[in-house]
């Protein structure tokens, strides 16, 4: 095989496996479809695609990529032997050497010896390894050597500033003419003896073999391991006296009550429909009302309530909808599945999650995804801490964090390891089964527990689920009594308030302990602990002694005197307040706006429907779930392989599909062709040849319309009559 001289024209040396690789670790070179290797090549040799490859690599190869860089600058080959003396480092040349097969793979490197390509060298920019381009004029060692001498310490100060890159700096006339022995200066000195180079009016620069001298021949400062870092051992971990099933069981457990969690805020959200900020986003004030719900303090960081809102969110379950925040007809969905299936959608979601707390990040999703590789590829129990995670996040995918900024690894971590509690991906900081069902459609239910409907009604006015609720109870619980907590055993208390809050949505005294005796788990013919009957009759006694009723509205008074009070307040003008006889009162106002003015007067009223039936809560709005963004096609990249390769899977070589196309075109027969679109799918069609030209097929498809296909993207081609026959 001969020795190619492009990448292009190494790449049509591939085998149909290799191209397949290369499209799935680089998607964007398949979406749409390359029409021959050679746009393949172009692709691959965009500087946008090479970065986004460099960004997938881990710390190993990333190393390798940059010292080739840095050698190839020097006007060298990079080969085993001068990244290794590059590198400092002895005894790897094998793991030298699969990192270049690893980048060769990647079509960021090509040839013998392996060399990057332009767009691969040009993403480490001018001074790859901080080292500038080959002298023209090198100094030699001796040279550099004396010039060190001559500069003493104030110069080799100056010069371990650039020694690591960058290699440039300000100098005021730079250019001047200087030699040693009128240098009156460490500047002038470091200019004459060629230690320092001028490249402008004020501008110098550290010569790449006084650089080398200094770094001792190395290209880079830190070598990162070959390998990923380990995970620490458990036996000192928080947990570890814990068996698997105890983890798991707390795993569950956590991920339930963060389902309950969903469930209590966008109900909540559901009946105050708090209106969006002209941003889209929700104000400081709901924000804070949010985290009232769940307990959680309002500067309490990691926040659970913020973080819980931007993932309903991306799931599709709440959205900004006209002038309020409401939830989605994908909400009820959800709420018809079991417990796994709800923690399922919202587990999904947290991998494309590209929220991030405090500020933007766009990389976001990425760190959740590697987040959750790492989680996967850990064994069952494994320890987790920030330190462990951030090492192995930064040598896993070092290209998502800037090189001056590695410090951020650390709170990436953290932030990250916290939403994993919440959901369950970890318990006490180790790795638990819920992990091992998130992409796994097929996986069973780990043990989330069946909804109930059965409360346990005691004696301190609180009432404790066994079991996680179903929606409808919870929903109806929560009107009749507060949450005192959340999850599989949520605790709810009664209150005077609460009581008084139920009768004023509709419910009677009979209703609620009618109610709460059905739901009861000591059965429906259990009595009520007497403090709760009690509670509930004393608040239904002082309750309602004023009714509205919508005819425009209508005030009914029981008492003259409230009456009259109502009649001097200061807001009956704007309400429209009219008294017809003693204790009838009729408004202009609306049922709800009369409402709402009479509690601000301080009375307790009762609105009813004309028949004098009380309303009950209307239902939860919601609004409907936000369309999702057209996916695209997935790419059938084995296919396009092929394609590429000229073999379709039935062994068609190029040259015989263009044998088939010309017999076609010449009896102007219609035949069966199987191609690739631009987003790399595959599609077959019925068609008529109309011409071929330049490696172009020219052919209108029976009731569909023209269509011109490069022979490359075409995989097969059948005659009618054996399309029919098969």
């Amino acid at each position: 095989m001969s020795t190619p001289r492009s990448l292009a024209a190494s790449l049509q040396q591939w085998t149909a496996q290799e191209l397949e690789y290369l499209l799935r670790a680089r998607p964007d070179l398949a979406s749409p479809a390359p029409r021959d290797i050679t746009d393949l090549a172009e692709r691959a040799s965009a500087r946008p695609s090479a970065a986004r490859a460099l960004e997938g690599v881990d710390a190993w190869v990333l190393c390798i990529a940059h010292a080739m860089a840095a050698c190839e600058a020097g006007g060298a080959a990079a080969t085993v032997e001068r990244l290794s003396g590059g590198l400092g480092v002895s005894g790897r040349d094998d793991e030298i050497a699969d990192a270049l097969t690893r980048l060769t793979d990647l079509a960021l490197a090509w040839g013998e010896p392996a060399a990057l390509t332009q767009a691969a060298r040009a993403v480490f920019g001018p001074y790859p390894c901080g080292l500038a381009p080959a002298s023209a004029r090198p100094l030699s060692e001796t040279a550099i050597r004396a010039g060190l001498e001559a500069v003493g310490e104030d110069g080799a100060r100056v010069l371990r500033r650039l020694q690591w890159g960058p290699p440039n700096g300000t100098v005021r006339r730079a250019d001047r003419p200087v030699s040693p022995d009128d240098a009156e200066s460490t500047m002038d000195l470091l200019l004459a003896h060629g230690l320092l180079v001028p490249t402008g009016p004020d501008q110098v620069i550290l010569p790449r073999e006084v650089a080398l001298h200094l770094r001792g021949g190395r290209y880079v400062q830190n070598v990162p391991p070959a390998r990923v870092p380990d995970w620490p051992p458990a036996a000192g971990a928080l947990g570890a006296s814990l068996g698997p099933d105890l983890l798991d069981r707390a795993a569950i457990g956590s991920a339930q009550e963060f389902i309950s969690h969903v469930e209590v805020v966008l109900d909540d959200l559901g009946t105050r429909a708090p209106r969006p900020l002209a941003s889209g986003e929700m104000s400081k004030r709901d924000l804070t009302g949010v985290a009232r719900v769940l307990g959680e303090g309002v500067d309490d960081e990691p926040s659970e309530s913020r973080f819980l809102l931007a993932l309903v969110r991306h799931a599709g379950l709440l959205t900004a909808h006209g002038r309020a925040w409401l939830a989605t007809t994908a909400y009820d969905d959800f709420l018809d599945r079991p417990g796994h299936e709800r923690w399922r959608t919202l587990a999904a979601a947290w991998t494309g999650l590209g929220w991030w707390p405090g500020r933007a990040e766009p990389r976001a999703a990425a760190l959740r995804s590697a987040v959750l590789t790492e989680l996967s590829a850990a064994a069952p129990g494994t320890a987790v801490d920030e330190n462990s995670l951030a090492e192995r996040l930064a040598w896993r995918r070092p290209g998502l964090v800037s090189a001056g900024h590695q410090e951020l690894w650390q709170r990436y971590a953290g932030e990250l390891i916290a939403e994993a509690r919440w959901l369950g991906l970890l318990a006490f900081d180790r790795t638990t089964v819920l992990v091992r069902t998130v992409n796994d459609p097929a996986a069973p239910d780990p043990g989330f527990a069946d909804f109930g409907d059965s409360l346990m009604m005691q004696s301190d006015l609180t009432a404790v689920a066994p079991a996680p609720l179903d929606h409808e109870t919870a929903h109806v619980i929560g009107e009749l009594a507060d949450r005192e907590s959340h999850g599989a055993a949520a605790t709810f208390r009664f209150t005077r308030a609460s009581i008084g809050r139920a009768l004023d949505a509709g419910w009677s005294a009979e209703t609620i302990v009618g109610w709460l005796r059905a739901h009861s788990a000591a059965g429906p013919d259990a009595p009520l602990p007497g403090p709760l009957s009690a509670l509930i009759a004393d608040t239904a006694r002082t309750h309602g002694a004023v009714r509205v009723i919508p005819v425009g509205s209508v005030v009914q008074v029981a008492d003259p005197s409230g009456a009259a009070a109502i009649l001097a307040d200061a807001g009956a003008a704007e309400l429209g307040l009219r008294e017809l006889a003693p204790g009838v009162i009729t408004a202009a106002a609306e049922p709800a706006e009369l409402v709402a003015a009479l509690q601000a007067m301080g009375f307790a009223p009762v609105a009813e429907r004309p028949s004098g039936e009380p309303y009950t809560t209307p239902a939860p709005r919601r609004a409907p779930t936000p369309a999702a963004g057209s996916a695209a096609r997935p790419v059938d990249v084995k296919r396009l392989a092929q394609a590429l390769t000229g073999k379709a899977p039935g062994g068609m070589t190029a040259g015989q599909i263009w044998s088939e196309l010309t017999r076609a075109h010449d009896t102007d027969s219609w035949v069966d062709v199987d191609w690739v679109d631009d987003d790399g799918a595959p599609q077959s069609h019925l068609m008529r040849v109309l011409s071929m030209s330049a490696g172009v097929a020219h052919l209108v498809r029976r009731a569909a319309g023209r269509i011109s296909l490069p022979l490359a993207r075409i995989v097969s081609v059948r005659a009618e009559a054996e399309t029919a026959g098969e």
